[in-house]
């Protein structure tokens, strides 16, 4: 690729892409984790106050264990209707569907600016293109402010970037001693 216009704006969208598919990479993690202990505790509670009705067959001991089992059922069903209402189980597979064409799209990015076929400018028009597409899709994933101050810290630390509002090359994630509208405050 000889234009080193072409070359900027391929690595411009190539570090976008990384953020965008750093955060739902994150957001992947945090809901499969969520998902794995509402799971356990499913299975956790009422198997532990069963078993423990089955082995102390103690009639007295009965109303107890009800008791229990109640109180722990109250924590376990308000995660379970959370769960629900934000619909976990939809979000992580959409984080995970996004993850994976944003760092598809990072690394056909970055295959494009070391391209030097004379039809470069095609087909970073038919990439941009699906960047559009997916940048499209990934809007409907209530990404906010923070989110997108994130996404940008950790691409200018990937790509070793000085952000270009307050002109810091962050070296950390940790963003508590960072005021940038861009980089910081999150």
């Amino acid at each position: 690729m000889d234009s080193p216009a072409l070359l900027t704006r391929c690595a411009e969208k190539e570090i976008y892409a990384y953020g965008t598919a750093f955060l739902f990479e994150s957001r992947s993690r945090a809901l499969r984790f969520r998902l794995r202990i509402l799971s356990f505790l499913s299975l956790a509670v009422p198997l532990s106050v069963g078993g423990t009705a089955l082995v102390s067959a103690d009639a007295k001991l009965l109303p107890v264990i009800v008791t229990i089992s109640g109180i722990l059922s109250i924590p376990l069903f308000a995660m379970a209707l959370w769960s629900l209402v934000f619909r976990w189980e939809e979000r992580l597979a959409a984080s995970e569907h996004s993850c994976k064409l944003n760092n598809e799209l990072k690394n056909r990015w970055n295959d494009l600016a070391r391209y030097t076929g004379s039809d470069a400018e095609q087909r970073f028009q038919t990439l941009l293109d699906r960047d559009r597409m997916q940048e499209h899709d990934d809007v409907t994933q209530d990404v906010s402010v923070k989110d997108k101050r994130r996404m940008m810290r950790a691409s200018l630390i990937q790509y070793r970037r000085q952000c270009a509002t307050c002109g810091i090359q962050p070296i950390s994630l940790s963003a508590k001693s960072s005021n940038c509208e861009m980089c910081g405050k999150f």
